[in-house]
């Protein structure tokens, strides 16, 4: 049979020799101790990862992983208003779960899944339940980061510190050394998901969440090993490709945020006007900096802080209030915390010129003439299908220029973007996950590359999931010369030498 003329369904390559397969399913029900459920689950469809590398004019970062199951709810087990149930009263959403693959009688275990129910949906009081639950990624977008100015700091060590912010250990993280440097560095009020995207997609690099739920990271300078090779034998028919004219991009901008210090200790926050706070009140204030109008990000200085006073007269008159204050900065603002702690209402006065109260002084750092960096090759301006990157954390001018140039070069030569799938390959199925790289190599078609694995769904074939089929999205590969990386402490000195 030549390639591709099979009908689908009709004819596959790769049943694999051991083709028993059993899966696991547990939930914490009692937040506490792992319940098996597999033996109740019918269906079950696991998708994670992104539909594409780019997406319009952004690269487009990885979605929240989700499993969807169906499980026999005949008895009720499901329904929380069941008193009956083992379930009662410990029902809901918010509970950890976990899907693994045993591979065989005797092979070992694969985690494909680790996150938390979302929904529990009944169909029919006692029929069906369907369950979906979501991965850490969600957790991610969801957790808002604060984080104090930092000088100089590797990607990975800023994406290091907005995990463990978000509430990550070091076991849960598995980060590359990054050879690029952000000259200044803080997180405020942006979701965690949000501003690792931005950091890695300034810098050409990739994230994801694995599917025992640790985090990844791959920075772009990493030659990391193949982990399998897929031929012609393990694959169905069906390969399809996107086209061209959907990833080329013959243009690639970068905006620029340089950053300059202004070494004067001076005030970068005034408050404006008389503030009324009660006896026993607590007001919350988010102070954003700026310098002579000019929005800038602050380091606090170590002898300055938040000066305020509180009166009883509206006009500062009368007698002081009393006032608890805490500050943290972070970067853009301050977030001020303001306690009465007095028996009387006040009110807290604005800063005057006179005055030695009503404002917060700090180093300012001032963001100069934002500016971008274009790099387009071939087509006139009328065909031009562009990339734009956007991150506060691009300050360098010169790396903006050397990123875009191999951006714009990359992007533009013709690459394929394969979509495989597997069935009934349980040996290689469930052993690759987001971001592996994996080599394709098909003679029929003279494809022989490596790919980066972009998105994965698999899906239950059978009411038993003895048969699954696995879908895979490949990306190709950022390929970068041979590189030396030299280790900084045997340098005694910070920089990095590299790609």
């Amino acid at each position: 049979m030549r390639y591709g003329r099979g009908k689908y369904g009709g004819f596959k390559y790769g049943i694999t020799d051991n083709p028993n397969i059993g899966w696991r399913c547990l939930v914490k029900w009692d937040d506490e101790f792992w319940t098996p459920e597999a033996d109740r689950v019918t269906d079950l469809v696991i998708t994670r990862g992104r539909d594409n590398l780019i997406s319009g004019d952004k690269i487009e970062g990885m979605k929240v992983g989700e499993v969807v199951l169906m499980l026999d709810n005949h008895d009720g087990r499901y329904d929380p208003f069941n008193t009956s149930s083992p379930l009662y009263n410990i029902i809901g959403p918010g509970k950890r779960i976990q899907i693994s693959v045993k591979n065989g009688d005797t092979g070992g275990d694969w985690i494909v899944f680790i996150g938390t129910i979302s929904e529990i949906t009944p169909f029919g009081r006692w029929n069906k339940t369907q369950i979906r639950a979501v991965d850490d990624l969600n957790l991610l977008n969801n957790k808002i980061i604060n984080y104090g100015l930092v000088e100089g700091a590797r990607v990975d060590e800023a994406i290091r510190n907005v995990l463990l912010t978000a509430g990550f250990a070091d076991s849960d993280l598995s980060l590359d050394m990054s050879s690029d440097f952000i000259h200044f560095w803080w997180a405020a009020k942006q979701s965690a998901k949000d501003t690792i995207d931005e950091l890695v997609h300034a810098h050409m690099d990739e994230w994801a969440v694995t599917a025992d739920g640790k985090i990844r990271y791959k920075a772009h300078n990493e030659q990391d090993a193949v982990k399998l090779t897929l031929n012609s034998n393990d694959l169905l028919k069906d390969i399809s490709f996107l086209m061209p004219w959907d990833v080329q991009r013959n243009l690639v901008e970068y905006t620029i945020y340089p950053v300059e210090t202004d070494s004067v200790i001076q005030i970068i926050w005034e408050n404006k006007s008389a503030i009324f706070i009660q006896a026993g009140e607590m007001i919350e204030i988010d102070a954003d900096f700026s310098v002579e109008g000019q929005d800038c990000i602050a380091k606090e200085y170590v002898f300055g802080g938040v000066n305020l006073i509180a009166t009883t007269g509206v006009d500062g008159t009368g007698a002081n209030v009393a006032l608890n204050i805490s500050w943290q900065y972070y970067g853009s603002y301050a977030h001020i915390i303001i306690t009465n702690v007095d028996s009387v209402d006040g009110y807290i006065q604005p800063h005057k010129e006179d005055s030695g109260n009503g404002y917060a002084i700090g180093t300012a750092y001032l963001v100069y003439n934002k500016s971008s960096v274009r790099e387009q090759v071939g087509g006139s301006q009328q065909s031009q299908k562009g990339l734009i990157i956007d991150s506060k954390y691009m300050q360098d001018r010169n790396l903006a220029n050397g990123l875009a140039a191999y951006y714009v070069s990359w992007l533009y030569n013709t690459k394929y973007y394969p979509t495989v799938i597997l069935e009934c390959r349980n040996d290689i199925q469930f052993s690759i996950d987001l971001l592996d790289k994996v080599r394709v190599k098909l003679d029929v078609l003279g494809l022989d590359a490596e790919f980066r694995v972009g998105k994965i769904t698999t899906s239950w074939l059978s009411e038993n999931g003895s048969l699954s089929r696995t879908v895979l999205k490949l990306e190709p590969v950022k390929a970068f010369g041979d590189y030396w990386e030299l280790d900084t402490d045997a340098l005694n000195t910070t920089t990095i030498i590299g790609v």
